[in-house]
């Protein structure tokens, strides 16, 4: 099992997420990390790495080397994942596996800490849209299930965040487009949040399925 370490216990949290953010997220959809580390110093957001430890302790048997002399520093995050807070929901802003411990079932354990993390609160995150031009279209295809089969559900509409079209999803009820909108303000400030993100220039309605009709 995982257990999640908060960067603001531990400091040494921010270089385990730096590397899997980097590794999982091509840059238009990155964040630039001094926002990101600087607002996980307040009250408004949380970033997290996600220790399985009994995975550790075997590979540490095995003999598998080890970068950093630190013993905290030896340790390999199996997962990250990055919170901003709403008024009463959280939005689940990046959410990624180590690429070498994916297959493992990770991704729904650091889902299910999520809701360990803030239960009673709506949480919601953004995926990309099914777009059936696209080269990895299979893998959203892939990306919305994983969230559906976790409880997920679409929110009805779309946003564009640096350039790239996004689905929002929601678990225990729907999060607004507004009161997305007002979090990010609230965490990031309103400049970033104008220049990030836009309400897509069509509103999808989606049904209960994620078919998307206009």
């Amino acid at each position: 099992m995982l257990h999640a370490v908060n960067l603001k216990d531990d400091k040494t949290v921010f270089p385990c997420f730096k590397e899997i953010y980097r590794e999982a997220f091509p840059k238009a959809e990155r964040v630039p990390l001094f926002l990101l580390k600087r607002a996980a110093k307040t009250p408004r957001a949380d970033c997290f790495a996600f220790f399985d430890d009994e995975a550790e302790k075997l590979s540490a048997n095995a003999g598998e080397k080890r970068a950093a002399a630190d013993k905290r520093d030896k340790r390999r995050a199996a997962g990250i994942a990055y919170f901003s807070h709403g008024k009463d929901f959280t939005y689940l802003f990046f959410l990624a596996v180590r690429k070498d411990a994916r297959g493992k079932n990770y991704g729904s354990q650091i889902l299910q800490k999520t809701r360990e993390l803030y239960p009673g609160r709506r949480v919601c995150l953004n995926i990309e849209e099914l777009n059936e031009t696209v080269a990895d279209y299979a893998m959203r295809v892939r990306r919305k299930r994983f969230y559906e089969k976790n409880g997920f559900t679409p929110c009805g509409y779309k946003v564009i965040e640096n350039k790239v079209v996004f689905e929002m999803l929601s678990f225990g009820g729907d999060v607004s487009y507004e009161e997305y909108r007002a979090m990010l303000d609230y965490c990031f400030g309103k400049c970033f949040s104008r220049l990030y993100s836009k309400f897509y220039d069509y509103c999808e309605k989606t049904s209960a399925s994620g078919t998307a009709t206009e």
